[in-house]
């Protein structure tokens, strides 16, 4: 079983990956996850992506994760749509639902988020896209939901058709509340000015879902909880919540937004356990290549990068770490040693990599090189440990071997 420096506090946001941090949540606690998860690679520069032919697996994961953390009756809503590419729309929603019932889900109703006034994104040669999916799903077929949360105050309650055909005499309509419908309606517009986030959607649409599908007192979950808009709605619906995302800068914001603060842990991983790249972080070559021309590093200090991680991570041991001298680097990248030397400098000095320096590699020697921890996840199955960010630096660092060895 997997070790973490305590359970996640509520009413408090944290920095890490969700699959890390889902097991520190207390069991039977949640009783709504409400979440846009990540649109496979569509989103992939503003907080990373998933491919799409991995992307059933990787929810079920999540899934899977959170199931003994959800309450007997608890509800988890996906809010999410496939898109159009090449005139077809991807199928990575519907094999993403098939997966999950596969794995023993109840998928409960199919529910839609009707937004009139979105933006005419999407292909030209189609409509105008106006709505997303709500994906339901729950260990019961009977989870809790308050049917009249959302209904309207009405004096047709009944089996009531148009004026023209009715289906029962005018009589027998009774007053009331009416029932929620399977569609809820959240404007565009009604979007807080000046968040900047990709993929916000509106409090509104937070606070009809909530109110339907959790009571008052009930601890609320959003796994990639972006701009916080969730937890903001829960907050002022009188709920719990916990929030997790990936992006610091993200966190930074949805804790500014609820006047609270937040957490940043990170996981630990020794020097020979397998690991890979956060989710977030560019998945090509020549995307790394733009990042880090957007942090200052030049073509050299990729193409150094691009050897690490060929000889740690992304090698078939997938080890954090690896024993490279200075001359392997420069006849494996083609560069100077000096180059090489600076390289390994710039590198470490924006938290990409770390070193163990022996006290002869400038001569030839190896030197233990690792992948910054705070770019890294543990691959699946495999033991982790977090950590808050405010301990020492000692316990925050990538556990490498001592100097020499």
């Amino acid at each position: 079983m997997p070790r973490h420096a305590g359970t996640l506090q509520v009413n408090r946001i944290v920095c890490g990956d969700a699959l890390a941090l889902i097991p520190t949540v207390p069991n039977r606690s949640i009783n709504l996850v409400l979440t846009s998860p990540p649109y496979t690679m569509k989103r992939k520069e503003q907080y990373g992506g998933i491919p799409e032919k991995e992307y059933p697996a990787w929810m079920v994961s999540v899934m899977a994760a959170l199931r003994p953390k959800l309450t007997a009756n608890g509800s988890i809503l996906l809010v999410i749509r496939s898109h159009v590419q090449a005139g077809v729309v991807s199928d990575y929603v519907l094999r993403t639902r098939l997966a999950l019932r596969d794995d023993g889900w109840c998928e409960c109703e199919e529910l839609i988020w009707l937004k009139p006034d979105a933006p005419p994104l999407g292909s030209t040669e189609r409509p105008r896209r106006t709505w997303e999916n709500i994906l339901w799903f729950s260990k019961t077929a009977k989870p809790y939901l308050d049917l009249r949360a959302n209904g309207t105050f009405t004096d047709r309650i009944g089996f009531g058709g148009s004026h023209k055909i009715a289906t029962m005499p005018p009589g027998d309509f009774e007053n009331g509340h009416s029932r929620t419908a399977d569609h809820f309606t959240a404007l565009m517009a009604e979007n807080e000015n000046g968040i900047h986030h990709p993929a916000m959607f509106p409090a509104t649409l937070c606070e009809k879902l909530i109110r339907t599908f959790s009571r008052e007192g009930d601890l609320v979950m959003d796994p990639f909880c972006g701009s916080g808009t969730t937890l903001l709605a829960a907050q002022s619906l009188r709920r719990k919540f916990i929030g997790i995302d990936i992006k610091k800068d993200y966190v930074e914001l949805a804790a500014k937004r609820l006047r609270t603060t937040f957490t940043e842990r990170v996981t630990i991983i020794n020097s020979n356990d397998p690991a890979r790249l956060r989710t977030d972080f560019p998945d090509t070559a020549k995307s790394r290549r733009i990042y880090f021309e957007s942090r200052h590093l030049n073509v050299s200090d990729a193409a150094v990068f691009e050897l690490i991680l060929s000889k740690t991570v992304n090698s078939e041991s997938h080890i954090a770490t690896a024993e490279l001298s200075h001359n392997q680097i420069a006849a494996a990248t083609k560069l100077s040693r000096r180059t090489v030397t600076r390289c390994i400098e710039r590198l470490k000095e924006a938290k990409i990599i770390e070193t163990a320096m022996h006290k002869d590699w400038y001569r030839g020697r190896a030197n233990r090189i690792a992948i910054a921890p705070s770019l890294l996840v543990p691959l699946e199955g495999r033991p982790i440990v977090t950590v808050e960010r405010k301990r020492r630096h000692r316990d925050n660092r990538l556990r490498l071997d001592e100097r020499g060895r």
